[in-house]
């Protein structure tokens, strides 16, 4: 029954402690008031004798303040110091030092005395060394004696351990300040005062005497630390806390007329002493009340808890299955309880017996359910687990050796059921060990595959076990990667059509004013006769706008926006016609090869653009080996199956040309080639690079139908492939383009249409100096109106391609019905889609690509009137 005592405090401890613990509260609130109120009293007390006594101590100290102002100014009066400020001369030196000693010899304390002029300067002392004084103390002083008391007092200073006050006054000469005499008096109160200010303010009060400032204090026996803290500014009771942790009450005033303040202070610990003596008493007396009324409450629960002590007890015995009867003699409340527990009694006991004979049937019958279901869940794991479609075993969780195998395991992984007990889980993993989660296992046959694990902990034969499900992801990982690779290429793609298009943007507007430009240098140029001195600045300005033309073409080339001539041509032709080209191009220190294929096929493209491209790239290569290296130029006949058209997602599966340039350079990182090919991207130092070169190389490949690859390696080199549709119809011989002839003018009517107004007055001058009528009009709608306007034949038009409203495309179909015999001449700095499919001019269209010259377009007007 031990085991079954209640927990905590009985009853017969309860009572007596609640009954405590009441009178402890009563008593001790009480007694908290009390010394709260006693305290505060106790430190009211205390902060009005500090008044009283720092009122009385003050006026004891202020007393003797006009007897040492009256020495000073008597002594100021004495003639001989005002002669000798007159004349600081020998003669009169001795009487001044005599007067001097005068005061010196009143009193003992007088410890120095200085004769200063006018001036603040030291003239004349006597007696011992005074204190030193700075500039500002001693114009501060002066300016006090200046008052018109004529005599102040200073604030204390030190020399050798001792304290001085200076008294100073000022010596007039007929309405004047002639000088001042200064006093310096020792700070040091005899034993007798000392003892009569001890009387008055009582042996527990401390004072003290210092500088306004604060930097000095003393008791008038000796220097001295003042208060701790700052009591400048405050008022009243002060309170603050010494070294070694004692607390004092202190009170400060400031005497009038000197830089003085005196601090009263009061030890706080006995000023509240009566008060802790009254709280102990107190206490004591709240001890003894408490104790008298515990031992009071503890007899009274004796009776109360006995009784109930009897029926606890009672009550384990019936909780243990045992019959058990309590002391009902009793004619109280506690008697008739006792009667009513033994009935009570009775009836469990009756009901404990029916019950103990209805659980025993109850267990009979749950367990030969139990043993049933634990058949039916046998025949349902075996069943689970045996046709279960993914791969299933059981293995030991502390020797990893297979406990079971499903059939589907056995299909997947190749070893047989036998194979498998004689395994553990290790020896099918691939790589370290990992039982959940994704990993990596091998089959019978050596093939490795993806796995995704999931593990449940079992009881299995009375060991520790796991459940293991694998499912095969291989084929699901590789889709993934595949999509990976698809949507990061993809990627790549729309930025490099989006910075394209922004490229081509920018070159159309620039070529606008390239055109602008190169046309009127030109037209300078025309007008200036050799020698002039202007003549070489048009011809910088020319050389300068070629060169702002090469880098728009380029932007153009990147693009897929600039006007292609392609012609059916033989790469290995084209290479060896640039040997020579590309080996002063690249440098001695760079070997050039070059493997050239026969039999090889041909391909359709812009020659010149090509050469471009071998010309970029070999710069390229060039730059990456600056300490030489070398350089290898390629062409094959190369077949692209659907399988690497797979690979590469924008390749279409046929036959090409492979046209490769390898290097042994440094080679580029995986951040480079990422952003090789945008415009204005580059390695290179600060005016070593436009940028321009990769990106004009993928631009012109691009509109070509052909791809470009990058194979690099840091520190092996990189090796760049374009691929370009082979076509099957014979190559055409490359021939250098013949010199163009000087333009010829006529007098035919012809209709200018461009909206940038630089751009149509340069084309309007260039007509109407080769003799042609001309009509102009900045857009679609002034077009229209001026055909209807004029009443004659117009032969040409000559319009820009991109204009606001309607294109030039467009324009030209509204006008044809208007006037089927206009032929039409199209300008433009880029080939619009309305024209050109990818960079190739439909059939019968004339175009003159932007930036142009005078004499180009008027040699191209003329051609397209000619009908040539």
């Amino acid at each position: 029954m031990g085991s079954d005592a209640p927990r905590g405090l009985s009853i017969e401890l309860k009572l007596p402690l609640l009954i405590a613990s009441l009178l402890v509260l009563a008593i001790g609130g009480f007694s908290a008031a009390a010394y709260t109120e006693v305290r505060h009293s106790t430190l009211v007390a205390a902060g009005e004798r500090l008044e009283r006594v720092t009122r009385e101590l003050a006026d004891i100290l202020r007393a003797g303040a006009p007897q040492r102002a009256a020495e000073v100014r008597q002594a100021a009066a004495d003639p001989a110091l005002r002669a000798y400020l007159r004349h600081p001369t020998a003669p009169a030196r001795p009487a001044g030092l005599d007067a001097l000693r005068q005061l010196t010899a009143r009193d003992t304390l007088n410890a120095a005395v200085e004769l200063w002029n006018a001036a603040g300067a030291r003239v004349l002392n006597v007696g011992r060394p005074a204190p030193a004084l700075d500039a500002a103390a001693a114009r501060t002083l002066r300016e006090s004696a200046s008052g018109p008391a004529g005599t102040a007092i200073g604030p204390l200073r030190t020399a050798d351990d001792s304290l001085f006050f200076p008294v100073i006054g000022a010596i007039a000469d007929g309405g004047r300040t002639a000088g001042y005499i200064v006093n310096w008096r020792r700070v040091l109160s005899s034993p007798q005062t000392t003892a009569q200010l001890t009387g008055l303010i009582g042996p527990d009060v401390a004072f003290f005497i210092g500088n306004v400032a604060g930097d000095i204090w003393t008791d008038l026996s000796a220097r001295a630390e003042g208060p701790p803290v700052d009591v400048t500014k405050r008022e009243g009771v002060i309170e603050y806390e010494r070294r070694g942790g004692a607390r004092y009450l202190a009170r400060r005033v400031v005497f009038a007329g000197a830089p003085w303040m005196l601090v009263t202070e009061l030890s706080r610990d006995r000023v509240l002493a009566p008060a802790r003596g009254f709280l102990q008493r107190i206490v004591a007396t709240a001890l003894v009340l408490t104790a008298v009324g515990a031992v009071g409450a503890w007899t009274v629960s004796r009776q109360i808890t006995t009784p109930l002590r009897g029926l606890s007890e009672a009550a384990q015995v019936i909780a243990a299955g045992r019959p058990a009867h309590v002391d009902s003699a009793r004619h109280d409340e506690l008697g008739l309880l006792a009667s009513s527990f033994n009935m009570m009694a009775e009836r469990v006991q009756q009901s404990r017996q029916w019950l103990e004979s209805e659980v025993a049937e109850r267990t009979r019958e749950l367990e030969d359910a139990q043993r049933r279901l634990e058949r039916t869940a046998e025949e349902r794991y075996r069943l689970l687990f045996e046709r279960n479609p993914l791969p299933m075993w059981v293995y030991d969780r502390d020797t990893l050796a297979f406990l079971d195998v499903n059939e589907a395991a056995v299909h997947h992984y190749g070893h047989t059921r036998a194979e498998f007990l004689r395994m553990n889980a290790e020896d099918i993993e691939e790589g370290p060990a990992r039982h959940e989660g994704a990993g990596r296992h091998h089959k019978k046959d050596g093939t490795v595959i993806d796995v995704e694990v999931v593990l449940y902990a079992l009881q299995f034969e009375g060991k520790r076990a796991g459940l293991v499900v694998a499912q095969d992801v291989t084929e699901r990982n590789r889709a993934a990667e595949q999509l990976r690779r698809t949507e990061e290429q993809l990627f790549r793609a729309q930025k490099m059509e989006a910075i394209g298009r922004l490229a081509g943007g920018i070159a159309h507007d620039f070529n606008n004013l390239l055109t602008a430009i190169t046309g009127h240098t030109e037209l300078l140029l025309e007008a200036l006769q050799p020698g002039d001195p202007l003549r070489e600045d048009a011809e910088e300005t020319r050389k300068a706008a070629d060169r702002a033309a090469a880098l728009t073409r380029q932007l153009l080339a990147f693009s897929r926006q600039q006007r292609l001539a392609p012609r059916v041509l033989d790469p290995n032709e084209l290479v060896a016609n640039m040997d020579k080209m590309l080996r002063r191009l690249i440098g001695e220190d760079v070997e050039l090869r070059t493997l050239l294929a026969p039999q090889l096929g041909a391909v359709k493209a812009d020659p010149g653009q090509l050469e471009q491209v071998i010309m970029n790239l070999a710069v390229n290569a060039r730059d990456a080996m600056p300490g030489g290296g070398k350089l290898t130029i390629e062409t094959a006949n190369a077949e692209l199956d659907a399988s690497y058209a797979r690979a590469h997602e924008s390749v279409r599966p046929g036959p090409y040309i492979m046209l490769a340039l390898t290097d042994t350079g440094s080679g580029m990182t995986e951040e480079v080639k990422a952003r090789m090919f945008e415009p204005f991207f580059t390695t290179k130092e600060a005016g070593k690079g436009t940028g321009l070169g990769l990106a004009t190389v993928y631009g012109i490949v691009k509109q070509s139908s052909g791809y470009i690859w990058v194979y690099s390696e840091v520190g092996k080199g990189t090796t760049f492939k374009v691929y370009l549709p082979r076509v099957a119809e014979p190559a055409e011989t490359l021939a250098a383009a013949p010199r163009a002839p000087k333009p010829r003018g006529g007098t035919e009517t012809v209709l200018l249409v461009e909206d940038e107004e630089l751009v149509r007055a340069l084309a309007r001058r260039t007509l109407a100096r080769a003799g042609y009528q001309v009509l102009e009009a900045s857009n679609g709608g002034e077009a229209l109106l001026a055909l209807e306007r004029h009443q004659g034949p117009v032969h040409l038009m000559v319009t820009d391609v991109v204009m606001p409203g309607l294109n030039g495309r467009e324009l030209a179909a509204r006008l044809k019905p208007l006037r089927p015999e206009m032929k039409v001449l199209y300008v433009s700095g880029y080939t619009d889609r309305a024209i050109a499919h990818q960079g190739v001019l439909e059939p019968g269209v004339a175009f003159l690509e932007k930036p142009f010259a005078p004499d180009g377009l008027a040699r191209k007007v003329r051609e397209v009137l000619d009908g040539e």
